[in-house]
């Protein structure tokens, strides 16, 4: 049987499946586009950040008053965090223990003076039992202010060494004086001691983009299951009366199929990604780019699907298995649970993974677009 023959018996089989796969594919667009839809507006920014309450009480009324001014006009917590004086520790506890508050700061007796004479009185830090973004900040913040505290401890103490080591007994307070003010400054304007990177769930990626992209890679990966009746084996009587020579040909013809119908069903993805993510103006290398990728996911998907639906020889644990296999890409590569939240063995493995790789190549190619 020649190529020609062997290509038009593979058209009319795929005929018959065409009308399965465009179902099955239009159903598979609309929902991972609706997951995709949904993770963008839940993992979304918001205009009006949650604010978790903490609790100040300080045995020195002076000294609460000073810790609530500066809290109240520190950069780095007045968007995530409310402050509230107590006028006694045990209503300050009790708050805590009932949710009112996520964490109480206690102040012993002379804890300011003792920063600055360097008996260093250990102000308490109560922490809920909540969980989420703010207690996470909260932790950071906290273990961030020690270490800021602990480096103008050690300039204070160096200060005071390299004075008394050369006699200057006198100018020694004003130099206190000085270094005070300095060290004060850095700690209430963090941004100038820290570079601040934008990170979110989605990592450096803007969370549109990250799970647009996604979709689409899930959307093409799923798709595998619209050619599980295209696949089926051919008949062994069917098989017993041909030469090998035209079973390799009826077989490369019927890859040729499925690698031109994952080259299609890249199209509707490339319009819902074009609808839901504006900022395109298309360079003059971007729709080369694009037609790249295109066949770069193609090939892998439809080789991938060719093979274990060929290895597996229709059987009918063929759709189940290749689904599972997908969402263990999935899942690998950040799509269903943020990169973020896996463990350090986890991300490794994501380096490797194709749904990772074909992720950010797609990335790479729609911000040379000019998509945000």
């Amino acid at each position: 049987m020649t190529i020609g023959k062997c290509f038009l018996l593979e058209t009319k089989r795929y005929v018959k499946s065409l009308p399965h796969i465009v179902i099955n594919a239009i159903a598979l667009l609309f929902l991972c586009g609706a997951i995709a839809f949904c993770a963008i507006r839940y993992f979304g920014d918001s205009t009006t950040p949650v604010q978790a309450s903490i609790g100040l009480y300080s045995e020195d009324s002076g000294d609460s008053s000073y810790a609530m001014r500066i809290a109240e006009n520190y950069r780095a917590t007045d968007t995530y965090f409310q402050f509230s004086v107590y006028e006694s520790c045990s209503g300050m506890l009790e708050d805590l223990e009932a949710g009112v508050i996520m964490a109480g700061m206690y102040f012993p007796s002379g804890s300011v003076e003792s920063i600055l004479n360097g008996e260093n009185y250990h102000v308490s830090i109560y922490m809920g039992n909540q969980t989420g973004l703010s207690a996470l900040l909260l932790q950071e913040l906290s273990a961030a202010g020690a270490s800021i505290l602990s480096s103008a401890q050690a300039s204070t103490y160096t200060l005071t060494d390299l004075y008394l080591s050369h006699n200057f007994m006198d100018p020694l307070e004003s130099a206190y004086a000085r270094l005070d003010a300095i060290n004060l400054r850095y700690a209430l304007s963090s941004d100038q001691l820290f570079c601040t990177n934008r990170l979110s769930v989605s990592g450096s990626v803007s969370v549109p983009m990250f799970y647009i992209t996604a979709a689409w890679i899930l959307y093409l990966g799923l798709s595998g299951l619209c050619f599980s009746t295209y696949l089926d084996p051919y008949p062994d009587s069917f098989i017993r009366s041909q030469r090998a020579a035209t079973m390799r040909r009826l077989h490369f013809c019927r890859f040729l199929h499925v690698l031109l119908t994952y080259i299609l069903l890249n199209i509707p993805a490339y319009a819902v990604t074009a609808l839901f993510l504006p900022g395109f103006s298309v360079t003059q290398s971007f729709p080369g780019d694009l037609i790249w990728f295109t066949l770069l996911a193609a090939g892998f998907f439809s080789l991938f699907v060719f093979l274990l639906y060929g290895l597996l020889r229709g059987n009918s644990y063929a759709p189940v298995l290749y689904f599972f296999l997908i969402l263990l890409f999935a899942i690998l590569a950040g799509f269903i649970i943020p990169s973020v939240f896996l463990g350090q063995s986890f991300r490794q493995i994501m380096g490797i993974n194709p749904f990772h790789i074909l992720q950010n190549t797609l990335i790479q190619i729609l911000h040379k677009g000019g998509a945000v």
